[in-house]
């Protein structure tokens, strides 16, 4: 049996994944929603957006939030929330669309596991989001019986995994790298 991943190893491989276009991403705290989101070649993060939600934002340092819903179709349940600061440019043009590049400066992951910092030197640029639709019908295909089994042997250790807190705790915040601690994180804005 091999060793499973770790908390630290898994914490920003989700937030990778949710950064190259997983998950439903939305700018300020007004929470305007994105058409589409990725990585570029240099781990910045592309935005698209309507023209007349992002009118009002000029180049700005604004907040972000990228939410990551259940994998069952029946769920309605949000799993992981990365919360994030960046510096917005936009891209000249006209349209329905507007598109802008959005320079990191800071990742928080909320996930059952609790809030875990995400080290910018972990945003890897090669990251591909998985198919999603694929993902819910591989999940659907394996059925809630196996999955509460798989859950279970998963708890008490008969097999590889991970099991997470159903309940997270809010106030603490750790490092993708060790822990650490903040006095304030961007997701206090969000919370």
């Amino acid at each position: 049996m091999t060793n499973p991943p770790t908390l630290t190893d898994y914490a920003p491989r989700l937030a990778n994944r949710l950064l190259a276009g997983a998950g439903l991403l939305s700018l300020s705290t007004e929470r305007i929603p994105a058409l589409s989101h990725g990585l570029t070649a240099n781990g910045d993060l592309s935005v698209t957006c309507r023209e007349p939600d992002v009118a009002h934002l000029p180049d700005c340092e604004i907040e972000l939030q990228i939410s990551k819903q259940a994998l069952e179709w029946d769920t309605t349940m949000a799993i992981a929330a990365l919360h994030g600061r960046a510096r917005i440019h936009w891209t000249p043009g006209a349209g329905p669309t507007r598109t802008g590049t959005l320079r990191l400066t800071e990742l928080v992951l909320h996930w059952p596991a609790g809030s875990t910092r995400i080290g910018l030197d972990r945003v890897d640029p090669e990251t591909r989001p998985p198919d999603e639709l694929a993902v819910h019908e591989a999940v659907a295909a394996v059925g809630r019986g196996r999955l509460s089994t798989l859950q279970e042997m998963v708890h008490l250790g008969l097999c590889e995994g991970i099991f997470l807190s159903d309940s997270p705790a809010r106030c603490a915040v750790t490092s993708a790298t060790g822990p650490g601690s903040a006095t304030r994180t961007v997701a206090e804005s969000w919370w």
